[in-house]
């Protein structure tokens, strides 16, 4: 960076209502999760800015600086996490090593700390270790998209990278059908439907495997909400893993206008509705917190939170404004959501994972590489890894 472009930077994260000369609430760089897919457009005409150095985990908060006080956390199971996931990731490596150190953001080094943050507290891993090598047989999951997913399902899909490898372990995914611009009460019959819905291999009144629920972004408040408001689904579903989840939403949602959502089903390639035309309001803080404080989460459900961490070198050049808009708030914003927002009330902590809101579940830079090389610049991240230590990390605590 010139000096300029430093010190243009640094009054953009002090002013937090301007950014290059423009007022953030016009810029409408706003909603989760496919949020740069929205505001591709605008951005390819803000000066991006590439940074090399390597972000400060040695100056990592503890973690109530994170996380609010309360009983937010039924179990810290940070360090049993590590160790499947760390076994998994060594054991099957993540990615070749890249041509250049601009490749789509990846480290020059790649280990388990690269991904997995390290935060005070987290405890000597448990002995013996949980297994990375049981059978898989008996299990399935859901993966709930976030917001405006199905606008773009012909462009990216959750974990589309990872599902094969699950395939293989003979562990079957599904997505339910969403209305991604529509608010989670609309969604959560939808839901409702696709878990009790019959399939082939299990058919109305046979046994079922059992059902892990890995809700992204603003599909965990779908989620939350389609349990509260079904109860029955609570005795189909084994356990639900909330991954960069809006739980408590985002402040970026609270002043996002309501347009936004018409010029998403604009966009070319776009192949949604609009649903009840309520998502985005759904997704602000006030409206989750609200709805957090009136309703109750069915028990014999097991819940589990996975958090994103950034900082600036990890952050895609398309959520660069987001996360600066953010940065007063956390400088650990992950570009969408703060950390304190997306831990379910009386989970199981499972880590705080080292990605912006985007490369932790959407594998965009493999198939799109212009798109990677203008926005999306740090998109790499070793998804096949994360979701098979979820699918293992549960199994091994339920025999």
């Amino acid at each position: 960076h010139s000096a300029s472009n430093t010190t243009g930077h640094t009054k953009m994260r002090r002013d937090k209502g301007k950014f290059h000369g423009l007022d953030v609430t016009d810029m409408r760089i706003v909603s989760c999760g496919y949020r740069a897919l929205a505001a591709a457009a605008f951005l390819l005409l803000l000066p991006a800015c590439s940074l090399v150095s390597p972000p400060d985990r040695d100056r990592m908060p503890a973690l109530r600086a994170l996380l609010p006080a309360g009983p937010q956390i039924a179990e810290d199971g940070r360090a049993a996490f590590r160790q499947v996931f760390c076994g998994l990731l060594e054991e099957r490596g993540t990615f070749q090593e890249p041509d250049t150190e601009e490749d789509h953001g990846a480290a020059p080094a790649e280990t388990c700390d690269s991904y997995l943050a390290r935060l005070s507290g987290e405890g000597a891993p448990r002995e013996p270790a949980m297994s990375i090598a049981q059978p898989l047989d008996g299990w399935r999951l859901m993966l709930v998209p976030g917001f405006g997913a199905d606008c773009f399902r012909d462009f990216v899909r959750i974990y589309q990278d990872a599902r094969p490898r699950l395939a293989e372990l003979g562990v079957p995914s599904e997505e339910p059908d969403l209305s991604g611009l529509a608010s989670a009460s609309f969604n959560a019959a939808l839901i409702r439907d696709a878990v009790l819905r019959p399939t082939g291999s299990h058919p109305a009144g046979s046994r079922r495997d059992r059902l892990i629920v890995i809700a992204y972004s603003k599909g965990i408040a779908d989620m939350l909400v389609a349990l509260a408001t079904y109860p029955e689904l609570a005795d189909e579903i084994h356990a639900i893993v909330s991954i960069a989840g809006a739980v408590r939403g985002s402040l970026l949602a609270e002043r996002a206008p309501h347009f936004i959502s018409h010029l998403i089903t604009g966009l070319p390639g776009s192949t949604c509705g609009l649903g009840d035309d309520s998502g985005l309001e759904d997704l602000s803080v006030s409206a989750r917190e609200a709805w957090l404080a009136t309703h109750a989460l069915p028990g014999g459900v097991q819940y589990y939170s996975l958090v994103t961490l950034a900082q600036r070198p990890l952050v895609s050049n398309g959520l660069m404004p987001a996360y600066e808009y953010l940065y007063d708030e956390s400088p650990f914003n992950d570009g969408q959501l703060l950390p304190r927002h997306q831990v379910i009330p009386g989970s199981v902590l499972l880590g705080f994972l080292w990605s912006d809101h985007l490369a932790a579940a959407l594998p965009i830079a493999e198939d799109h590489t212009l798109l990677a090389e203008l926005l999306l610049d740090r998109n790499r991240f070793p998804r096949q890894v994360l979701l098979e230590a979820l699918v293992r990390f549960i199994a091994a605590r339920n025999p």
